[in-house]
């Protein structure tokens, strides 16, 4: 297929949310600081609106919970950040003020995004009309109105069902009668998207069965230099903590079954290597006594009553910024795994060892989405986690995954 038939796949929500947080900053700073003021933090308007934007997912866009959730975020940050600037009680005013006057303005923009001109229309045209379900295209703010084969459907047929945007799901060569359907469809105002990118913008994951040798994705050399000053930092705040909690971690460990309190396992990280990973012990001393590997469990009980807590408040990983400090796992990427499942799996999914071509992390894309891998169907969904993050890495996604690994910690929902 030509590629000048492909529309960029650009999501409305985004622009109309900025516009409106942008909008009630504006309003909540002319409020709580006036004219004499104004001019002095109207700054706090720009930061408010950025802030929110990253942190917004255009998946749940419709969602309340995902606007309530992004506002709140939003307002502690830029409390924080703004009170160590100004250092004015009035910065908390604008703060309340802008977060009510968000929550109206999103509730608004949720309405917007369902009303009939702006909900899309999709239709998928593959190589034939059967095949699995598309539970990636249920949305509030999209509706599949239909699937079809390359020459199962007809433009005028498109027309008749007021379509908007049509996903590509073609495998093989297309001919030029297909490529001149495609063209009037254009025509007639309809989006040209490729299945994959909805696929991959509409759940955060990319499509196994859609890979091939094209797919393999290496590192820039920017992005490793960003990498490696972010694990320096995090690696040295995260042992100063480790410090810090290790004789309460280490008591409890020892009071509730024994020694020795750390536990070391040979994990495989980039390119194959092999490392020792560190953690604080939450199973017995004899869990794997018959040498059998074998994957965690959401109710394994080869862990600790102490163990337990560990796992679910992520307390058991901080040992594991030792890891991050000497470079062998980076803060975020992947989630290490034993050498003997890798070859398991990599005999079982195609590409999984494509997830090594970055360094292991402490969290993860697939870690925040995705709870332990306990079959092999759970490791390709997190296979698609991983290669979505390893493709679409940048500081964006890196915040968000911070971010819902501090609520995982702070919810206590880690496994």
């Amino acid at each position: 297929m030509r590629s000048n038939l492909i529309t960029p796949l650009c999501d409305p929500s985004r622009l109309i949310y900025f516009l409106a947080d942008c909008a009630a900053a504006f309003a909540a700073l002319a409020v709580t600081f006036g004219e004499t003021s104004f001019a002095r933090v109207v700054w706090l308007i720009p930061v408010w609106a950025i802030i929110a934007a990253t942190f917004f997912d255009p998946r749940y866009a419709a969602q309340p919970r995902h606007s309530f959730n992004i506002t709140c975020l939003t307002a502690s940050v830029v409390a924080v950040f703004a009170l160590f600037v100004i250092g004015d009680i009035f910065v908390l005013y604008f703060i309340i003020a802008c977060a009510s006057v968000c929550l109206i303005t999103r509730g608004v923009c949720i309405v917007v995004l369902q009303s009939a001109p702006l909900r899309r229309r999709f239709f998928v045209i593959r190589d034939s009309d059967e095949g699995e379900s598309l539970p990636a295209l249920r949305s509030t703010s999209h509706v599949v109105v239909g699937v079809g084969a390359v020459g199962g459907v007809t433009v005028d047929q498109l027309v008749a069902q007021r379509v908007t945007d049509i996903l590509i799901d073609v495998r093989g060569e297309s001919d030029d009668r297909f490529v001149q359907k495609l063209l009037e469809c254009r025509r007639r105002g309809m989006r040209i998207i490729p299945f994959t990118v909805f696929y991959e913008h509409a759940t955060g994951r990319v499509l196994l069965d859609h890979l091939d040798v094209n797919h393999v994705w290496e590192e820039s050399k920017w992005m490793r230099g960003y990498a490696r000053a972010l694990d320096i930092v995090s690696g040295g705040v995260g042992l100063f903590f480790f410090a810090a909690i290790f004789p309460a971690v280490a008591a409890a460990i020892v009071l509730d079954s024994g020694l020795p309190i750390l536990h070391g396992q040979t994990r495989m990280g980039r390119n194959g290597q092999l490392f020792k990973l560190i953690k604080f012990r939450t199973m017995y001393q004899d869990a794997e006594q018959d040498g059998q590997v074998r994957w965690a469990d959401v109710n394994d009980p080869r862990v600790t009553r102490v163990g337990r807590f560990l796992r679910r408040t992520r307390l058991d990983e901080v040992p594991q910024f030792w890891n991050v400090l000497k470079g062998e796992m980076s803060l975020m990427g992947p989630r290490p795994e034993r050498p003997e499942i890798i070859s398991m799996l990599e005999s079982r999914l195609p590409f999984y060892r494509l997830r090594l071509v970055v360094k292991s992390g402490l969290t993860g894309w697939a870690q925040i989405n995705y709870p332990y891998a306990a079959t092999v169907d759970d490791s390709a969904r997190k296979l698609e986690y991983d290669l979505f993050y390893i493709k679409h890495r940048s500081l964006w996604l890196d915040m968000l995954i911070v971010w819902h690994t501090l609520k995982t910690i702070i919810q206590m929902s880690g496994m």
